[in-house]
């Protein structure tokens, strides 16, 4: 008997719009009845992966948005402060993260992560939350781990493969090659992420995303058709981390921060996320200020609002205080982009534009099938390690939401 296998496609940005006869006429044929579900939508940029590999929510994983605060600003001599300033007025983003990347490497200074838009004022102040992806096993937080440590403590093997835009045609004909041959680990993870870029670059209703969405649906029903023609015994999962929301309007929020009567790094800081404002306060006054002369298309949250969220109580890494944009809205110029306007945008506080999707997939024999309608991204973990055989180190938030003939 073959040892089990997951492959897991997690389809970065792929809407329940785009699911249908229409748009992804091969990926509709094996999403019918009950083999497909859809996701609740998740808040924070590192949510979903908290919840896929975790198995937990953001209010346990500690897993929200990719930049936090630094408990100390770092040390940085007058010298670079003065270099990076004149880089921030490079006029392309992608120039500026090379640029700021390159001198910060020559110079053995501790790289601060990819956010490339964040003014030179800031930048020392913010470091990511993680050192590296999460399939790189990273030290997550305190008794957590993931469904990769899992698996190398139970002597089993997985991969992960995140092909750039341009190469994923290859990627995936590899893949079904090695469906074909019986090749897979036990954990195959393929990411791609060309839905999502192009989802931002020209909106989800654009041409290059529409030719985006036709050959993921090309090489995603190739996949899928391999599968159900493997000898192995293979549980597979289609599914979306997040939708797209087209973009009607841009929010020019720092313009507005800085004309406030505050000093950075001595009153406040903030941070741009693409759909959020987090601010930090060293004063009560500060705090004051920015809740009755601040506003914008959105509006604070509540700890209600965040306990709605699975986030509870975040710590003062992520901020003090959160302005949660409208949906059609996005802050631009944010932290990550300040040349290219985005189209389309994802990560909305209660996303009710569209919903990720799942669907679900086996090799002959298995006739896999959820059951329920609607899901949590938690639910996947959970339904990955219980077809492995894999116990967490830890009581999950998920439930296993497939069954099997």
């Amino acid at each position: 008997m073959t040892d089990p296998t997951v492959l897991l496609i997690w389809a970065d940005g792929l809407s329940s719009r785009y699911l249908n006869e229409l748009d992804t006429p091969l990926l509709s044929k094996f999403a019918v009845g009950s083999r497909q579900a859809t996701l609740q939508s998740m808040f924070g940029y590192l949510s979903v992966g908290g919840a896929v590999f975790c198995g937990l929510q953001p209010g346990r994983s500690r897993l929200l948005w990719e930049f936090g605060r630094r408990e100390a600003p770092a040390s940085v001599g007058s010298a670079l402060r003065a270099v990076l300033s004149v880089v921030d007025h490079v006029p392309n983003d992608r120039a500026r993260f090379l640029l700021r990347l390159g001198i910060l490497r020559s110079l053995g200074t501790e790289y601060l992560g990819l956010a490339n838009a964040i003014p030179h004022d800031l930048l020392w102040y913010f470091q990511p939350r993680l050192s590296s992806q999460l399939e790189h096993r990273p030290r997550v937080g305190e008794g957590v781990n993931t469904i990769f440590d899992w698996l190398v403590g139970a002597g089993m093997a997985y991969e992960y493969s995140r092909p750039p835009p341009a190469d994923e045609g290859s990627a995936a004909a590899s893949l079904i090659s090695r469906i074909r041959k019986g090749q897979l680990p036990n954990l195959f993870v393929y990411h791609p992420v060309s839905l999502d870029v192009t989802g931002h670059k020209s909106g989800p209703r654009g041409a290059a995303t529409k030719r985006a969405i036709a050959r993921f649906d090309r090489t995603t029903g190739r996949i899928l058709s391999a599968i159900e023609h493997s000898p192995a015994k293979i549980l597979c999962i289609t599914m979306s981390d997040h939708g797209m929301q087209p973009i009607e309007n841009l929010f020019d929020s720092q313009s507005r921060i800085r004309r406030l009567p505050l000093r950075i790094g001595k009153d406040y800081l903030y941070f741009m996320d693409s759909t959020m404002i987090r601010f930090w306060f060293e004063t009560a006054s500060a705090e004051d200020i920015i809740r009755s002369d601040f506003s914008g298309p959105g509006r604070f949250l509540t700890q209600r609002d965040l306990e709605a969220a699975a986030i509870g109580k975040p710590d003062r890494f992520y901020g003090d205080l959160f302005f949660a944009i409208e949906q059609g809205w996005a802050v631009y110029p944010d932290f990550f982009r300040r040349t290219h306007r985005p189209r389309g945008m994802h990560g909305y506080y209660r996303q009710t534009y569209d919903t990720p999707v799942a669907i679900v997939g086996g090799s002959p024999g298995l006739s896999p099938r959820f059951t329920v309608p609607e899901g949590n991204h938690t639910d996947i973990c959970r339904t990955m390690a219980d077809f492995l055989g894999l116990k967490a180190p830890f009581e999950m938030d998920g439930k296993p939401i497939v069954e099997y003939s």
